[in-house]
């Protein structure tokens, strides 16, 4: 699953997984898959996998958080990940705004 979300973000600055890097105050982008749930079953086993991910993206300048946002959601959606929700903050104890988005992504069980 981190491989894939790095491949479809490829052109995008500063991908980390995990979460906010305190040394970093220009734009960036995170990821962590929150849940991984079997489903399709056939012959007492799964044919997929459904990753939900979280993609939280953090910054100073909220123009370019705000783009940046955009510009991720629709490199995912292109990738067939399904937007479930989304969340915009500023963060007072870091001085961030921090947009957050989660996804749903199916996958094949062998992936």
């Amino acid at each position: 699953m981190e491989d894939e979300i790095y491949r479809i973000l490829q052109d995008t600055s500063n991908v980390y997984e995990g979460w906010y890097r305190e040394n970093i105050k220009e734009t960036h982008v995170t990821f962590f898959t929150y849940h991984a749930t079997p489903i399709n079953f056939s012959n007492c086993d799964y044919e997929n996998i459904n990753n939900s991910v979280q993609i939280d993206v953090w910054g100073t300048d909220v123009e370019e958080v705000r783009k940046t946002e955009k510009e991720v959601k629709k490199l995912l959606k292109e990738n067939e990940f399904i937007w479930i929700e989304s969340n915009r903050d500023f963060e007072t104890d870091t001085g961030l705004f921090h947009y957050s988005d989660r996804f749903n992504y199916l996958a094949d069980a062998d992936d």
